[in-house]
């Protein structure tokens, strides 16, 4: 391992913090390869190694638990109960695993349908060979072992107990043994369904379900509260009191009267759903019972595959157009959900429009050109299949003027009715009369209207045009984006198709005004709204401002600050520089675990393994985390995705400032989305250089979470100043 002096004697003082972190990538491939070669050097010396090959596997179980108190209630006679247990090494060498038996001794009285206590599956003939967690090289072992013990409950409770025994050749526990003992039937929660589906629900209805909650105990059940979290148009009822999804609601809530379940009774828990937009929704509820469990999950789901409507383009904008002409501008209609949409009608509002636009339905299959859509017979769109309307301007007069000598418009509204959520649509169309043909500013983006982060957008407007048939001499291109971007149009904003990188979630407003070859400018800029949303189940952006970095548009190394993001797994585990005794998430951490989750070369992703794999080998199967950029020149984005997170672990967020380049303090803001959706944010809280930050834990149950902001016994957030791993320096 190379110190500070070591390190500047090598790299130099000069070198910038990119040449520092590849020559860490050398550093730590070295320190491994040594590592691994001097463990495994022959010769005695007479010197004593206990730390070789042959006594590094280490044995842990998931879950780490060694006595199982098996409550008979949570089953019928003759039904079963089991008990998976997964074997995994957590040491640095291969496990040897040589027996796995269950000892039971059957009662006096006799078991009633088999043994209560077996071993299902995972029995062995033959020592198995476990490979560690990190993997190793020329390791032909497995990656875990399951085993099942099975519990069948019998006719009459009678104290049985059995053991389970592994032995190995792990460096502790060689003879590890696991306790399973019946316990007798006390009240116990049968709680369903495990999934309430909603189905499709339309904007501002409600719909309701019920979660049954039945005793099969043989005392009272008692339920005296719940959690709801997800979706905030999810609610929780209880007689005249409801409760919707909020932040009140992410922690348990004391039920005023607890719900008295007798044995074999029932209750019914109503749930409601209220959508105020077309997304799907997701949430949990989770009912708070006194058996032996404790907690209950039921996963809720609506609107999951509903049709859906799409018009393109949003609004329909004729600009300036001379009195007495005719313009025409195509509308298109496209079904982008998951069912069939149908459309019962479209139309423009005669009370909201002015006559100068017409709807017209030209070559459309099955459609009247006069009458239009009957919506007894709705026109039908599969998935994904659209049809195109056109709308007509006929200016009858000049538009008057408004305070900046600009054409006050003509103004309608086209109404398309479909099945689908959003119900009746309305777009908005407008169009100026004028005596003088001032330019058409038209513009597209080609990769749509709703885009995922790192997407380069492709702006066009190239197709803006002059009516009086002049040439469109410039074009000029603004934005309004989202707090924290810092993109730029690539070459210019002045190229009539320039690019733009949308890097942070949000919601961005591009314009375009054109003037033609005798500087008469464009009646109205053309406006293209884009929506960029995270497509991952969860999506870490980090950004920063630096007061002391007064360009923010100058690339390169040292000419901004360089902060990461790091993205940690429960596996994790670096030297404890921090000094917590333990990480201070709480309940999901292993308590023997005391080093920080940060800069493990395998558990941690950051800069040095932006892409590492925590999950299947399979390469079509999407369940690892990716660091998608790493700035190093100030301002950020750093952007963190994992489409697949793994059920049941918490995730950990960190912020570590790498190097200021001498730019001094920044302000950083941390973005958690879960499925596009924005759940966490905390907004320009002050670093400094070589500060860590532990920022928050995300818990993955049951397929959602709800971000955790960790803040110590005085509500502040989790620094660490002067932060530097031993084998990632950055100076």
């Amino acid at each position: 391992m190379l110190g500070p002096n070591a390190m500047d004697r090598v790299v130099g003082h000069s070198l910038r913090s990119v040449l520092v972190k590849t020559f860490i990538r050398i550093i730590v491939g070295l320190s491994i390869v040594l590592s691994l070669g001097l463990s495994g050097c022959g010769g005695d010396n007479g010197n004593k190694n206990p730390f070789n090959l042959s006594n590094l596997g280490e044995i842990q179980l998931d879950p780490q638990q060694t006595v199982y108190a098996v409550e008979i209630g949570q089953v019928t006679i003759g039904e079963f109960l089991d008990f998976p247990i997964r074997i995994v090494n957590v040491g640095t060498a291969d496990l040897t695993v040589s027996s796995i038996q269950v000892e039971y001794e059957v009662p006096a009285e006799g078991d009633t349908h088999g043994d209560a206590f077996v071993l299902e599956t995972g029995g062995i003939e033959e020592p198995v060979v476990i490979a560690p967690l990190g993997g190793l090289d020329g390791s032909t072992g497995v990656e875990e072992h399951n085993v099942t013990i099975r519990f069948t409950r019998q006719q009459d409770y009678l104290g049985r107990v059995a053991t389970l025994t592994i032995e190995s050749d792990s460096r502790s526990d060689e003879k590890l043994k696991i306790e399973f003992s019946e316990q007798n039937t006390t009240a116990v929660a049968q709680v369903g369904p495990a999934v309430l589906d909603f189905g499709v629900v339309p904007i501002d209805d409600e719909g309701e379900r019920f979660v049954q909650a039945v005793n099969t105990g043989a005392t009272d059940l008692i339920i005296d509260g719940f959690r709801l979290s997800g979706n905030s148009d999810f609610a929780f009822h209880v007689g005249e009191m409801s409760w919707p999804s909020s932040e009140e609601t992410l922690f348990k809530v004391s039920l005023p009267e607890p719900i008295v379940v007798p044995e074999g009774e029932v209750v019914q828990l109503r749930v409601t759903f209220s959508p105020k937009n077309p997304e799907a929704a997701a949430g949990e509820v989770v009912i708070y019972a006194n058996d032996t469990k404790g907690e209950h999950p039921v996963t809720l789901l609506a609107n999951q595959n509903v049709p859906c409507v799409q018009i393109t383009p949003s609004e329909v904008a004729f600009g300036g157009k001379l009195v007495g002409t005719k313009s025409e501008l195509p509308v298109e209609i496209s079904s982008c959900g998951a069912a069939p949409l149908k459309i019962y009608g479209a139309r423009m509002d005669e009370e909201k429009s002015a006559t100068d636009f017409i709807l017209r339905y030209d070559n459309i299959d099955g459609i009247d050109p006069e009458t239009g859509i009957d919506p007894l017979a709705p026109l039908v769109l599969e998935v994904n299949e659209s049809i195109e309307l056109i709308v007509e301007y006929v200016p009858d007069s000049i538009s008057p003027l408004d305070a900046e000598n600009k054409p006050i418009p003509d103004e309608g509204i086209l109404l398309i009715d479909t099945n689908g959520i959003e119900g009746a649509v309305e777009v908005s169309v407008s169009g100026a009369g004028i005596n003088v043909a001032c330019p058409i500013a038209i513009a597209t983006v080609k990769e749509g209207e709703e885009v995922i982060p790192q997407t380069t957008l492709h702006l066009q407007g190239d197709q803006s045009y002059s009516p009086s048939g002049l040439n469109i001499k410039n074009w000029l291109w603004s934005v309004e984006q989202v707090l924290g971007s810092t993109s730029i149009f690539i070459p210019s904003p002045t190229f009539n198709n320039p690019v733009f990188e949308v890097n942070v979630a949000g919601y961005y407003e591009f314009t375009l005004v054109v003037t033609d070859s005798a500087n008469v400018e464009s009646c109205e800029p053309a406006v293209i709204p884009v929506v960029v949303v995270p497509d991952e189940a969860i999506h870490v952006e980090l950004l920063w401002t630096t007061a002391g970095d007064l360009d923010m548009e100058d690339e390169g190394e040292g000419n901004g600050s360089d902060m990461d993001l790091h993205f940690a797994h429960p596996f994790s585990n670096g030297p404890d520089i921090d000094g917590f005794l333990s990480f201070p998430g709480g309940a999901l951490n292993n308590p023997s675990t005391v080093g920080d989750p940060w800069f493990d070369t395998t558990f941690d992703c950051f800069w040095y393994n932006k892409e590492p794999n925590w999950g299947t080998f399979n390469p079509e199967f999407n369940d690892n985390p990716s660091l998608d950029l790493d700035d190093i020149d100030g301002w950020g984005p750093e952007n963190l995705n994992i489409n697949i997170p793994e059920e049941g672990i918490t995730y950990r967020v960190g912020v570590h400032y790498w190097d200021d380049h001498g730019f001094g303090e920044s302000l950083a803001t941390v973005r958690v989305y879960i499925y596009g959706v924005l759940d966490t944010e905390v907004v320009d809280v002050p670093v400094v250089d070589r500060d860590m930050w532990f920022v928050a834990e995300i818990p993955w149950v049951a397929g959602t979470t709800k971000t955790q902001i960790l803040l110590d016994e005085n509500d502040a957030y989790f620094m660490t100043p002067n932060y530097q791993n031993p084998m990632f320096l950055s100076q």
